[in-house]
């Protein structure tokens, strides 16, 4: 109520145009704010988000060993390891009313190496596609077989069901 009072004002005192000329030059601010805020979306609707930072060095997934960067971590001195890989590069991220990107860069996961001294080294890492960690499945299971991984942490990983799981054994 108290915007349409404005409008009324800033029309009938400040512009001095009557209310039919009003009306068209309201219409036609709408309808281009509108068509802006289209144009907007969808130039940035196509492009993932600008990788703030840089991405140093490969995660690799080897038998008896992860190699991150320069460092290699030992089989038998890691405890635990722990992988998300939810995020690749392109997937939809939210179809939200904002100007943002609306897909992913792909750098939202993580590998934990928890060592068996308590140190724990954390990995953010790029996957290019969805299924890219499944590529290195034979050392995913190797690593669950030593009781490195949880079986939930590797179904995920894999797309499997724990049973499927199972039977890779």
């Amino acid at each position: 109520m108290a915007g349409a009072l404005v409008i009324i004002f800033i029309r009938s005192t400040i512009l001095r145009i009557d209310k039919n000329e009003f009306d068209y030059y309201l219409v036609g601010l709408v309808a281009g704010t509108f068509c802006l805020g289209i144009i907007l979306k969808i130039i940035g609707i196509f492009r993932p988000d600008a990788l703030k930072g840089t991405l140093e060095g490969f995660l690799a997934f080897e038998t008896y060993q992860i190699v991150a960067g320069e460092i290699e971590y030992k089989i038998e001195e890691i405890q635990k390891i722990k992988i998300t890989n939810d995020d690749y590069y392109g997937k939809t991220l939210r179809t939200g009313r904002s100007f943002n990107s609306s897909f992913s860069n792909g750098v939202n996961n993580i590998c934990e190496i928890t060592l068996r001294d308590g140190r724990i080294h954390r990995y953010n890492y790029e996957l290019y596609y969805p299924n890219d960690l499944q590529k290195s499945q034979r050392e995913l299971v190797n690593y669950y077989r030593l009781g490195k991984m949880d079986i939930n942490n590797l179904a995920d990983i894999l797309g499997l069901s724990k049973s499927e799981v199972g039977e890779l054994q």
